[in-house]
């Protein structure tokens, strides 16, 4: 291992143990906040179950009272201050958006059928023929 071996070796372990010095002990210290809470549970048997009625009750229908509106009372203003009566905003007139124009896309047309032409086989070749010695004729 060469120098810059060492040295780059060196750099990573004292960068490890500086971060167990300074950040594991917060690791070891204990929680103040954690509570632990203990959660009671009550069995119940089917035997306590078999008398309960297990529908919704129906909410009682309560009278319908009507409120009649109280009339607002009128400001008092002070003799001398007239009070202008508030102009009325301009509607705002908004546009609808238009639609994007709708591309058609004309089909593809079906590609035509490819024949497939198969070569014609080679001509076969014409039969040799044969002599056929026999062991009467045998040649001297």
């Amino acid at each position: 291992m060469g120098r810059r071996g060492w040295v780059f070796s060196g750099i990573l372990h004292g960068g490890v143990i500086a971060a167990a010095v300074l950040g594991l002990p917060s690791l070891f210290q204990g929680d103040a906040e954690f509570v632990e809470e203990t959660i009671l549970v009550s069995m119940v048997s089917e035997e306590d179950l078999v008398g309960v009625d297990r529908s919704e009750p129906e909410p009682e229908s309560q009278p319908v009272v009507e409120a009649t509106p109280e009339p607002e009372p009128e400001p008092e203003s002070e003799p001398g201050i007239e009070v202008a009566p508030a102009p009325e905003p301009e509607p705002i007139e908004v546009k609808a958006p238009e639609p994007e124009p709708v591309i058609e896309v004309a089909p593809k047309p079906e590609p035509e059928p490819i024949e497939v032409k198969t070569p014609e086989p080679p001509p076969l070749p014409e039969p040799v023929a044969r002599l056929t010695v026999t062991a009467e004729e045998e040649p001297e």
